[in-house]
């Protein structure tokens, strides 16, 4: 299921699997590491907290959505230190930081102590901070028209889709996005699928590779004398689309 602008402390989206766990997200344009509580970070944190000790022993997600424009400490400072807690929240801090990491990390620490004091006037044990900094996600996500990571998503959808053009459903899905949000509404996955069922009924084995390689690189000059040179840039996966 997912829900729209919810009742929860963390409100922007919530995901729930089928196993009952949930995703909750946090969407800032932009976010920058400080103690200020006016700061788009400080409240972020403030909610992730606050959500932690209302969910108790849960395997709840926290996830904050930024873009490349977060301050470096957040996007990727705080950010590997966060996925090294998750790797392993035991001896995490046996890996090398550097001056700089170790200052973010000591404030990024700080505030999330400082928050869970004033919430249960109560100090923060370790082992309650490891478990809480375990469950925090930071994913930067350059999703707007024209980044990086829009052209990824149609790159991936193209071959899932009957329609040759994927900029048309991805439109399609943001403005149902936007609708859902601003109707403050949940949907379940089936829904989804049965919403979208015309765009999708189109077979993954009648899409050849050949078809996906030539929509996506072919080039087309009608004119003579005219000059161009083209790079072609072939990478492995993206982790973050399970692709």
């Amino acid at each position: 299921k997912v829900a729209f602008e919810t009742r929860d402390i963390i409100d922007d989206l919530v995901v729930t699997t089928k196993e009952n766990e949930k995703l909750f997200f946090q969407m800032k344009r932009t976010v920058s590491l400080t103690k200020s509580e006016d700061s788009d970070f400080y409240k972020a944190i403030n909610q992730f907290v606050r959500q932690y000790i209302q969910d108790g022993t849960s395997v709840n997600y926290y996830i904050l959505v930024t873009t490349s424009n977060a301050s470096n400490p957040i996007k990727n400072e705080i950010r590997k230190i966060l996925e090294s807690i998750r790797l392993n929240p035991l001896t995490f801090i046996e890996n090398p930081l550097n001056n700089s990491e170790k200052s973010s990390f000591n404030r990024f620490k700080s505030i999330i102590r400082e928050i869970y004091h004033s919430a249960t006037s109560k100090n923060m044990t370790e082992q309650q901070f490891l478990d809480f900094a375990s469950k925090v996600v930071i994913s930067i996500l350059d999703i707007e028209d024209g980044m990086a990571f829009e052209k990824s998503v149609l790159t991936a959808i193209y071959g899932k889709i009957n329609t040759k053009s994927p900029q048309f459903f991805w439109s399609f899905l943001i403005s149902t996005s936007l609708s859902f949000a601003s109707n403050r509404v949940s949907v379940l996955c089936n829904e989804l699928k049965d919403k979208w069922k015309d765009y999708l009924d189109k077979p993954k084995e009648r899409i050849s590779k050949e078809e996906v390689v030539g929509e996506l690189f072919s080039l087309v000059l009608n004119e003579e004398g005219f000059s161009i040179g083209k790079d072609v840039v072939l990478v492995e996966g993206n982790e973050e689309l399970g692709e």
